[in-house]
Parts: C-alpha cells; structure tokens; sequence
C-alpha cells in the first residue's frame, strides 16, 4: 500500500523557476526548462570572440542542479569542443536521458581541420544528405549517446531541394537517431514549403525554429513568428541578448575597458537607446537588464524558449530571475519606441497605421482593411506563462458524484497577471462585468488550455448578475466540469439552464 500512495504522490513544487519545465510547441511534446543554455559558451577554442568561460562541467552542473535540461549546441560550436564537453559531462554524471540536447547540421565541421583534409570538404557544409549523414555520425561521436533530442538545420543553403531534405531528416527520426527537428535561420517560405511536404508524405516536420531576436533585433517578429504559430512550432532564439550589447550603462562602460569582453555582434545607437529602456524598467522593478529582455520575448508569443550563452556559474544562477519578469503594456510599448521596428511589404502594407506600432500582439482585428470594413471582436493573443501547476500524473476521481481532486491550498489565489488577463478579455465581450468584483477565484489543475483561451458565460442564479469566467476547457469532456464551480453540475446534469 505504501508503493501505491508513493506512485499516486504528487512531486514537491519546484523552488528554482529553471525546474517549471514546459511543452516546447504544439507538435513536439517534449518538456523542456524554459531557457535553454547556449552550448555555443562550452568551450575554449573561440575564447578570442565569445571571451573567457568557466570550467564547462561546473557551468553543466549548476544548470542542471536548478532544474535546467535543455542545452544547444551544433557540430561547429568551439570547433566541436561543445558537443564533446557535453557529452563527456552527461557521460560522467548519467544524465544523458534526463537532458533534452539539440545540435544542428549545415555547417562545415570539418573546416577546423584544413591541415589534415584541406582540399575535399564540400561535402562536410549544406543540406545535402551525404552533409547531414557524416554530420550527424560525428555529433552521436562528440556527443557520446545514440540519438539526439533535436536536430536543426543550421541553415538554408538555397541548393538542397525540400525533398531531399525532409526525407533524409525523416529516416533519422525512423531510426531513433533524432527525436524532433527543428529549422534554423531558414526563410519562411521554404519552412512552410518543406512542412507541406512532409505532412503530405507522412513525414516529420519541423516543430522548432532557432533565429536571431531580441527586443532590439526584431525582424524575426514580421513573418517567422506568425509562421511558427500557425505551423505549430515553438520559437527559441539565439542572440537573445544580442551577443551581450543589450547591457546596462556600467557594463557598457567596464565592458570598453576590456580587452577581453565579448565581441559581440556590433554596438550602434539602437543597442544603445534599447539598453537604456530596459535599464529604467529593471531598475524600477528591482531585477537586471538581462531578466528585463528575456521577459520581453516570454511575453511576445507562446512556445518561446530563448537560449542564454554563459561564462560564468553566476550567470547560470541569473537564469532563475528571468523567466519570473513580468512586462505591462507600457513597458513593452517603450521596448517597441525604442528599437523603432518596421516590418517590410507585405506586412507593413497589411498593418499600416501612423498611431500604431507593429507588433507580434496584433491580429485579424488590426489589419488595415478590415478596420475599414467594420468592427470585430477578436480574442487577444495570450503569452506562456507559468500559471498552470499541473503535475503530471495526478489522476481525478471519476464516477456519478463527479467528484474531482482540489487544488492545493496555495493555488487558492490568481496571479495577479491571470486577473489582468480576465479583465481584459471581459472588458472586451462584457463591458459591463469590466469593473466588477471577484466573488471568488480559483487554479484548477486540468482547466486551463494550452493556449489560454478563455470561456464565458452567465449565471442568472449564482450571485445575481454575476458571470462566470474561466480558461479553456481541459479536453477531459464534460464529466470534469464541477472544477468550475457547484453551478455547473446542474446545467450539465439536468440541462436546467435557469
């Protein structure tokens, strides 16, 4: 009996906001912490542009001590000293199936040995398929494991037809080598074409994108972004701190004093003017610059998970503070007046507007010539957010007394982001209700939809006048509905809908 209470127990709340692990999209279902370490830091062979790093193994070994299981790495980062100082570490410390690893094809590996193959290495760059064969059987090497959690193409070579390349990454998957693929700085059209393609045929597609964004580099935000959330695919963006020049006045400073501070990819007046808005809004929050930036990604779409390079533990340890920052309309809008982004044709021609700045907020309701044709109703786009303690594995109570498991007692209470959103949507579709007091609020553990869309309705007879708001329904069917409150059973059971 005491193995049976042990199995049906549910694990402790995690203290580390690194072990609040989330699916990573849509099509891929796997659970990753919500930042990714850049394996681009592991190593000491590009120490000339990324700059002096710690001991991998400690950097490895705080991260996955706060509950950190996804790292990023690829066949070329630090001339394959990452992959290798990776798989040494999950070697040494057994962790390799606890790790969620993604490592990339495209670029050529082989190049950081020109004194022993100088001549014939066409064949170790690009999407071929002779390029990803030898790719993937040295990173399985490096890697010291059989198979590889994601696999991205690094990059699109404009040679290697969809075909080609999507079988070929297919036949990985079929063998166990690759769980997941992922597309990395890939224009959206072939993206799009190379997932019709695959769906078509029965093949895997891309569930991931990997490219370069950040709150003062956002071009990503015009197409790819729209592009991964209609195909499903969760986002994670490299240069997320813009190769370090997101940095406040100070760090600036001590950073053009230092020969051996990060080269970055190149300071102008936009790193600048950005770096001073998210400065001010750090400090009034009482966290770092850095927090304030990842923040601003968490809140632009759903499936983000940025990737952060380090160099030292503290560093790793900065990580817990980011994924907790919570940005307010005005603070974004003073990131978007900052980095001064214009998306080119055909978006700005859809959404052009003189009192309205792009962003990845707006929706069917926003397009220019719609707005000229009506008014519409359209529910607002929701951020991911850490508001669903839902440990996997707890089973509910079924039978005639629909009887369901409570929530503990400190999910009594909504964040106060969870009522901003509610009296948003409500203020909305329900005007009247917008102002209204809360009689009572409560997390539930299976009713909130992945994509935090919400459902609405009156209740004459419950609190006279009131409306009952809750998140998306929980796919359990309708016997689960009691979680809403003791109102709904009637309506459900009886089919009384006074």
């Amino acid at each position: 009996m005491a193995d049976m209470q042990a199995f049906f127990q549910v694990p402790p709340k995690p203290t580390s906001s690194l072990a609040w692990h989330r699916i990573l999209s849509p099509s891929a279902s796997i659970k990753v912490s919500p930042v990714a370490l850049g394996g681009i830091s592991l190593g000491s062979a590009w120490s000339g542009y990324f700059g002096q790093n710690e001991d991998a193994a400690a950097l490895l070994d705080t991260f996955h001590g706060l509950g950190g299981n996804f790292v990023d790495t690829s066949n070329d980062y630090n001339a394959g000293e990452s992959e290798r100082l990776i798989g040494e570490w999950m070697e040494a410390r057994g962790v390799r199936d606890q790790m969620v690893v993604a490592t990339k094809f495209s670029s050529g590996f082989m190049r950081f040995q020109r004194d022993k193959v100088p001549l014939h290495q066409s064949n170790f760059a690009g999407n071929s398929a002779k390029s990803l064969h030898v790719s993937v059987k040295q990173s399985l090497k490096n890697l010291r494991t059989d198979y590889v959690d994601i696999l991205y193409v690094h990059w699109w070579d404009a040679a290697t037809s969809v075909e080609e390349l999507m079988t070929h990454l297919h036949a990985l998957v079929m063998a166990r080598q690759v769980l997941y693929l992922g597309a990395s700085d890939m224009p959206a059209w072939v993206v799009v074409k190379a997932n019709a393609y695959a769906r078509q045929h029965g093949y895997t597609p891309f569930s991931v994108y990997q490219g370069r964004w950040n709150a003062a580099y956002r071009d990503m935000e015009a197409e790819i972004i729209p592009m991964c959330e209609d195909q499903g695919m969760a986002i994670v963006p490299w240069g997320a701190l813009d190769g370090g020049q997101l940095m406040t006045a100070k760090q600036r400073e001590e950073a053009s004093k230092n020969p051996e501070a990060r080269k970055g990819y190149g300071e102008d007046e936009k790193h600048i003017r950005v770096s001073g808005v998210l400065e001010r809004i750090a400090n009034a929050k009482g966290v770092t610059l850095q927090a304030v930036a990842l923040a601003y990604l968490y809140q632009q779409s759903t499936y983000v998970v940025p990737i952060v390079g380090v160099q030292t533990v503290e560093h790793v340890r900065a990580l817990n503070d980011a994924v907790e920052v919570r940005l307010s309309d005005d603070e974004v809008a003073a990131i978007h007046e900052a980095s001064a982004f214009v998306p080119l044709f055909p978006v700005s021609f859809l959404y052009q507007s003189e009192t309205r700045p792009y962003s990845t907020r707006l929706g069917a309701a926003d397009v220019e010539n719609t707005r000229m044709a009506g008014w519409i109703n359209a529910p607002p786009k929701q951020p991911f957010t850490n508001f669903q303690p839902a440990p996997s594995g707890t089973p509910f109570t079924q039978g005639d007394q629909w009887s369901v498991p409570l929530p503990p007692a400190d999910s009594a209470i909504l964040p106060q982001a969870a009522v901003n959103a509610i009296r948003h949507f409500v203020s909305i579709f329900l005007p009247e209700f917008k102002d209204a007091p809360f009689h009572s609020t409560k997390l539930c553990w299976y009713t909130d939809s992945l994509d935090n869309s919400f459902v609405i309705d009156y209740v004459p007879t419950y609190a006279d006048g009131s409306v009952f708001v809750c998140t998306g329904g929980s796919g359990h069917g309708a016997k689960f509905l009691p979680v809403l409150g003791e109102v709904s059973q009637s309506p459900v059971k009886h089919g009384d809908r006074e």
